[in-house]
């Protein structure tokens, strides 16, 4: 996608050279130039000539393609969600902007550096800088005003995320939410919660199954 997006090719002396071999033969003699010069600077301890190399030919793929049919039917893009799987999902908060933020889904390359670049081309259009999450997405989403400290929370969750808010709670606060949160889930549903947070001596009605990139709770079908 780089490459073939690199105006700045063309300005490189030796690069339309390389160009010309696959106009003219096509990619695989690229491939091999590619191997062998790689390979020759790297025996001759020029690590900085390699990848000059590795970016010639690899521009000189891109400028192929581009301008001849590709040699394999390219396939079906994957369904966003993928029978028989239905998903919903209720984003809620208490700040309107944040709402208004989120609604939006716009972000900038900073706050996409943790995003892998395969989620991004799944899940995002790139518009100028900034990353915009696809429209098939954001209607799988309903965004809603939401106080946790209200009653009212929906039913019959497979899932909740909750990171980074009951530390703002006292521990009375704490306990009130999470048994809430019980009622809600369906039977081994999970609950997410921040890096800082933690049920232990909370309650019993969740078991941590998880903590490697978050904390997970599951569940614990009759504990209430």
């Amino acid at each position: 996608m780089r490459a073939a997006a690199d105006s700045g090719a063309a300005a490189r002396p030796d690069a339309g050279a390389v160009r010309g071999v696959t106009k003219v033969v096509g990619p695989a003699v690229a491939v091999a130039h590619r191997r062998d010069s790689v390979s020759v600077a790297v025996q001759n301890g020029e690590p900085a000539l390699a990848q000059k190399a590795d970016r010639l030919v690899c521009d000189a793929l891109a400028y192929y393609y581009l301008r001849n049919p590709l040699p394999f039917e390219m396939p079906t893009p994957k369904p966003l969600i993928p029978p028989p799987w239905k998903v919903e999902i209720l984003a809620s908060d208490i700040n309107y902007s944040a709402l208004l933020t989120a609604q939006q889904g716009i972000y900038s390359e900073a706050q996409m550096e943790t995003v892998d670049y395969t989620c991004r081309l799944r899940y995002f259009d790139k518009v100028a800088d900034k990353y915009v999450v696809k429209t098939a997405l954001k209607n799988l989403v309903q965004f809603d005003f939401h106080n946790l400290k209200t009653e009212y929370l929906p039913q019959r969750n497979d899932v909740i995320f909750c990171r980074n808010v009951m530390i703002y709670f006292d521990e009375a606060e704490q306990k009130r939410l999470v048994e809430k949160f019980y009622r809600c889930l369906n039977s081994d549903g999970y609950l997410f919660v921040g890096h800082a947070e933690s049920l232990f001596g909370l309650t019993k009605s969740f078991h941590m199954i998880h903590q490697n990139n978050a904390t997970v709770y599951q569940r614990v079908e009759g504990a209430q």
